[in-house]
């Protein structure tokens, strides 16, 4: 009897593993994300959210652009730039900073793509915004500079107001 409840239990932790592995074969990257981005702010291009004391909307994404700058200064991708517009509203009362280096793009099988610092400078040297405090109440409007493969396609953006921060992700 005992080798009975046994068998029947082995059975069942195998029959579960075998779900578990099916499910990974069949949704891949799309499961894990879904799985590990559960209960984080997500939202989809032109909606607002909030991280903390700072509300994030992106405006547009425009991929495929080689180069960013004026004939004297600019930067040319490696691969292709990803141009991303997002307005930044601080909804505090004291005024914060966006820190660039927080801001991460991610495509397909869960590649993570950092921004590209001297290609968003450039992008936005009309309107120097890294690191410049944003009063409360404010917004400003920035670019978001992304160095991809030529092969690859963002899927989303992880959005943060601070480095311990949730974040906010963001459906492309």
């Amino acid at each position: 009897m005992l080798w009975l409840i046994l068998g029947l239990a082995a059975a069942l932790i195998l029959c579960c593993w075998a779900s578990v592995i099916g499910g990974v074969v069949a949704w891949g990257d799309d499961l894990y994300g879904q799985i590990s981005n559960r209960g984080r702010n997500t939202v989809e291009i032109n909606e607002a959210a909030r991280d903390g004391h700072l509300e994030f909307r992106v405006t547009g994404v425009e991929c495929g652009v080689p180069r960013v700058g004026d004939q004297i200064v600019n930067e040319v991708a490696t691969g292709q730039f990803c141009l991303v517009q997002v307005t930044v509203r601080n909804r505090g009362d004291r005024p914060l900073t966006v820190d660039d280096s927080l801001q991460r793009a991610y495509g397909s099988g869960d590649r993570q793509f950092a921004l590209d610092q001297t290609a968003a400078m450039i992008a936005n040297a009309a309107q120097p915004l890294f690191l410049a405090p944003i009063n409360p109440g404010n917004q400003v409007d920035m670019i978001l500079v992304y160095d991809i493969p030529t092969d690859a396609r963002l899927l989303r953006l992880h959005l943060r107001a601070t480095a311990d921060s949730r974040g906010v992700l963001v459906k492309l």
